[in-house]
């Protein structure tokens, strides 16, 4: 009787035993996304479909409005990896962070140049508020480098660069006027294109090169744990 009651006992105890091992072997991650477009929704993808389980991932995903806030993230430890633009990423670099970018994911310019319906032309830009979600960060490059193409500088030709939000809230404010123009990617200038506003330049007219999405680690993580950083 004493040996089938023991028996019972660690048929029962066993699975449960094998499952709290499983659980508490995952190995939590946190990982910073600086912008909400279509190039991030492998990420979400992942998530939701349990890919990462198969690595023993528990990731948790935080939106951080802007490449430098992802960056202070990255910085302080709080954050493991991060999927962000590359020129606040170098920025960071050359600033004294010990960052590395371990895999990029797109090498153009992907913003069209949408203006309100009053500016037909580039040259009208001159004296102009545009848009972007923080100095140094993506779409601020990607405005540096439509402006250079249009043949404009900002200083010369008076043209404020405005820091206002992310993506959503640019489209917004060119929409209501608050600025004149912005550079952004695929689903808000179709919705500002659909409403009438100028498109100045799309970026299939171009090959300008920039490091639009990066994942990037700090160095004393990935040197400790490269492991995780090559299954996540």
């Amino acid at each position: 009787m004493n040996r089938l009651l023991a028996l019972i006992i660690f048929v029962l105890v066993v699975p449960i035993v094998g499952v709290s091992s499983s659980v508490a072997a995952a190995t939590k991650l946190v990982v910073g996304y600086a912008a909400i477009n279509a190039r991030v929704s492998p990420l979400w993808i992942a998530d939701e479909q349990g890919y990462l389980k198969k690595y023993d991932l528990q990731v948790e995903q935080v939106y951080l409005r802007g490449a430098p806030t992802l960056v202070a993230g990255l910085a302080s430890g709080d954050i493991q990896l991060g999927r962000s633009g590359g020129s606040a990423t170098l920025a960071a670099i050359a600033a004294g962070h010990d960052f590395k970018i371990v895999a990029t994911f797109s090498s153009r310019n992907t913003y069209d140049f949408i203006a309100r319906p009053n500016i037909k032309r580039a040259e009208e830009l001159r004296g102009k508020k545009i848009t972007v979600t923080s100095i140094g960060g993506t779409t601020w490059m990607g405005v540096l480098l439509w402006l250079e193409h249009f043949g404009l500088e900002p200083q010369r030709d008076n043209i404020l660069l405005q820091v206002i939000g992310d993506q959503n809230v640019q489209a917004q404010s060119v929409e209501t006027g608050i600025a004149d123009a912005a550079a952004l990617d695929g689903v808000w200038s179709k919705r500002l294109k659909q409403k009438g506003f100028t498109v100045l330049g799309e970026y299939s007219d171009l090959n300008q090169r920039i490091v639009g999405q990066a994942m990037i680690v700090p160095h004393t993580f990935l040197t400790q744990r490269p492991d995780i950083v090559e299954n996540y």
